[in-house]
């Protein structure tokens, strides 16, 4: 792998500087279009049809019915909705297996997957808003996007080097993912097995009206305002894009999906260590809890203040009922976290000795998560920062 000298360049009329040895084509020219296979369900139909396969619109899975009309893989694209200017989520994804689609998004075939794999790298890297019709609803029609441009290697070997590289990073951190998911899982079965369902527990239970459950006869029954708070988190007065020894991270939802933050000072901001629990207190996003993070908490957010008992029970307790948090917000325009609701919550308060031993065990498994975490950190930033030398044809492979 080296970066390619500028004799190995010559000048295109729409891309400017293009390789030597790749060429300039139509994605008509590249992959097959299969949109009139596609076949739109309303909802009402969709409900009489629940099943086990997938239904894809504009962005992803909208629903699950009992037939398909797709097997093999393919390459969806969004053919519209705000998504094809916003980019929040990517405008083309793989689907595998059997499946059906809308009219909402193009499917794209190919005999070799590695094209379909290099298609949407392609679209993961290259804005196509000059393609897009509507201002108030963006579309990408079938004729737009059969004319897109694309820059692509002349020979195949290339293409497919570049296909192995980047997918390579986004396999190990589909694999990270997946182990974060059984290891979060991990963590709530403990939580249920030692103090929803007390296995452990020798002694007698007897029945509690709070909880309208029988409980260990010799745990108190609380409810979660004795141990908790919110300390709602603040704006700070200036923000800063690179890291200096004087700031520190500031943590807001973009950073609890893994996004790039930016970085404030410390002085008078809400901090938050490595194991404090943070809640989205206001937006679409509100009452999902988080922890792991360690920064400044932005002011849709609030940490959570945990005296008496420890962070990891209170972690999962709340985990285990953090549905409920979701679908009780107050506020109609915007929605925001029902601090009553989750202080008037009703629990257990087991023998400090059980907390101790769940304690151990669970934080050897949030460490885990918190080291993969990172890993998925640093794999994305490599793979972000190869894709568009490597989709350019800047680095020779």
């Amino acid at each position: 792998m080296k970066f390619r000298s500028e004799e190995e360049f010559f000048e295109h009329d729409d891309f400017g500087l293009i390789p030597n040895d790749w060429k300039v084509d139509k994605l008509f020219n590249l992959a097959l279009n299969c949109d009139s296979k596609r076949v739109p369900l309303s909802s009402a139909i969709r409900k009489k049809k629940q099943g086990n396969f997938r239904y894809y619109g504009a962005s992803g899975v909208i629903d699950y019915i009992d037939e398909f009309i797709f097997e093999g893989s393919y390459l969806l694209i969004s053919e519209d909705g705000e998504n094809l200017r916003s980019r929040k989520a990517p405008i083309a994804f793989l689907a595998s297996g059997q499946f059906w689609v809308n009219n909402h998004a193009h499917v794209l075939n190919h005999e070799n997957f590695k094209r379909l794999l290099y298609l949407k790298y392609w679209f993961a890297n290259n804005n196509i808003s000059s393609y897009l019709s509507g201002s108030a609803q963006p579309k990408l029609s079938q004729e737009n996007l059969n004319s897109i441009l694309l820059l692509i290697p002349e020979k195949n070997e290339e293409e497919e080097k570049i296909v192995d590289i980047l997918s390579s990073i986004d396999d190990k951190i589909e694999n990270l993912d997946t182990q974060n998911k059984l290891l979060e899982n991990l963590g709530i079965k403990l939580f249920e097995k030692y103090f929803i369902r007390f296995e452990d527990f020798k002694g007698e239970l007897i029945w509690n009206d709070e909880l309208e459950k029988d409980v260990p006869k010799n745990w108190k029954v609380v409810q979660l305002s004795k141990f908790i708070k919110f300390q709602k988190g603040k704006k700070p007065s200036e923000v800063f894009e690179k890291y200096s020894e004087s700031l520190v991270k500031q943590i807001l939802i973009e950073t609890l999906d893994g996004n790039t933050s930016f970085y404030v000072k410390l002085k008078g901001l809400v901090i938050s260590d490595k194991y404090d629990l943070i809640m989205v207190m206001d937006g679409a996003s509100s009452g999902r809890l988080e922890i792991g993070f360690e920064g400044a908490i932005g002011s849709t957010l609030a940490k959570i203040e945990i005296n008496g008992i420890s962070n990891f029970y209170i972690y999962y307790f709340i985990l285990s009922f953090v549905d409920e948090i979701k679908n009780n917000t107050t506020g109609s325009a915007i929605p925001h976290t029902d601090k009553s609701f989750i202080l008037s919550r009703y629990m257990v308060e087991p023998e400090k000795e059980l907390i101790d031993l769940f304690d151990k065990k669970v934080k050897e498994v949030l460490d885990k998560i918190f080291e993969n975490k990172k890993q998925i950190e640093t794999l994305t930033k490599l793979r972000d920062k190869l894709l568009p030398m490597l989709i350019s044809g800047r680095i020779k492979l």
